[in-house]
């Protein structure tokens, strides 16, 4: 992964993914998203744009943070879903399972 960034904006804390989210990016990944439930009350709004692979590891953290989210009357909502994103996510099924933004 070439980077994240966030902030927080419109009651939502806004995570910006950028480069391959590939086995090796998903520890850091994985920590910040579970920092991020644990320490806010907020919703999570993730901005797909910049990235430009995304593995199954990397979809299904975002299902489980999805799921703790919820448990907890959160959101995690997906934005900038570029074609390469949309193809990865077409090819594993998931046209519904992620809240657009």
């Amino acid at each position: 992964m070439d980077g994240m960034s966030w902030e927080d904006r419109d009651g939502a804390r806004w995570i910006r993914l950028a480069g391959e989210l590939d086995n090796p990016a998903i520890t850091d990944m994985r920590a910040r998203f579970d920092e991020t439930v644990d320490r806010s009350g907020d919703d999570i709004v993730v901005d797909m744009d910049g990235v430009t692979f995304v593995t199954s590891v990397a979809v299904g953290m975002l299902i489980d943070t999805k799921e703790r989210l919820k448990d907890t009357g959160r959101r995690l909502r997906l934005t900038g879903i570029n074609s390469k994103v949309r193809n990865a996510f077409s090819m594993m099924a998931l046209g519904d399972v992620f809240e657009e933004l």
